[in-house]
């Protein structure tokens, strides 16, 4: 067993410049420095030691009901207390719920809040056979998803962007493989993910930009919240506001607030989205 650290929110934009450079013909992460890093099952393994088996993730099985897309069920289970005295379908059911949240919540989540992809519900039916399962290649599966998803919406405009797949991998290792400096991450120790907590996160990203120069084009622009204002400004004085916003779009912020910048602002999809389209990375 090992610990995960919580990481209550992460850098979306990030996120979307790593899935932007995935070449899914070769499966591998190609930034813009001229490096090259292969996305393989063991790489997975690397930053979460989830089982490679033998065996691809199945379809879902038909014991499971098209209903069970909605996550909540999985929760209630979950929140039900074990004990000595349970019994051993109880102990199953939950080991299941556990399989289905973790994946949902981290290895594959969806664009869609509190649902459950349906291509893994098979797998974890008997639960004494989960780690024959290839649990690498089906979260690497969902990653290329995600990545053409976002390429996709953004070059067809749209009005809002959802990311899916698993970024957190992307992210941790992506840093884990290219030289921080003093950010760099003891070696010998697995899984990767237990040594990545929100602020080395942070502070990695930051660095990455502000000493290593790499384009800082994953970073949102300076006016997400003063955008809003603009708009309320554009009633009175709509050219004069007009020029504003053009401007302020053009400009990427040089500062160190990349991981809290979506936050303080609260914007929504459609800003991401406008971001993605205004600022293609």
């Amino acid at each position: 067993m090992y610990k995960l650290h919580l990481l209550p929110k992460i850098n979306l934009h990030f996120s979307a410049w790593l899935l932007q450079r995935i070449n899914t013909s070769t499966m591998s992460l190609d930034p813009c420095d001229g490096s090259s890093f292969d996305l393989t099952p063991e790489s997975v393994h690397e930053v979460f030691e989830l089982p490679i088996g033998n065996d691809a993730v199945v379809s879902e099985s038909t014991i499971f009901s098209e209903s069970l897309d909605d996550l909540k069920f999985a929760e209630v289970y979950l929140l039900k207390p074990l004990s000595e005295e349970s019994s051993k379908i109880e102990i199953e059911c939950f080991q299941i719920a556990f399989v289905i949240y973790v994946v949902s919540n981290l290895l594959a989540p969806t664009a869609k809040h509190d649902y459950v992809t349906l291509d893994f519900l098979g797998s974890p039916a008997n639960i004494s056979t989960i780690s024959s399962f290839n649990w690498c290649e089906f979260v690497l599966k969902h990653i290329v998803l995600a990545a053409n998803k976002l390429n996709s919406d953004i070059a067809s405009g749209a009005s809002s962007i959802h990311m899916g797949g698993c970024h957190l991998f992307l992210q941790v290792f992506y840093l884990d493989h290219i030289d921080l400096g003093v950010y760099n991450k003891p070696k010998l120790v697995s899984p990767r993910i237990g040594l990545f907590d929100y602020e080395s996160l942070k502070k990695m990203i930051d660095h990455l930009s502000a000493v290593n120069g790499i384009e800082s084009s994953f970073f949102p622009p300076v006016s997400l919240a003063q955008d809003k204002q603009d708009k309320k400004d554009a009633t009175s004085n709509s050219a004069a506001a007009t020029r504003r916003q053009g401007n302020h779009l053009n400009v990427l912020t040089k500062t160190h607030a990349s991981n809290t910048a979506l936050s303080c602002s609260n914007p929504g999809p459609n800003d991401f989205a406008r971001h993605l389209q205004v600022n293609p990375m």
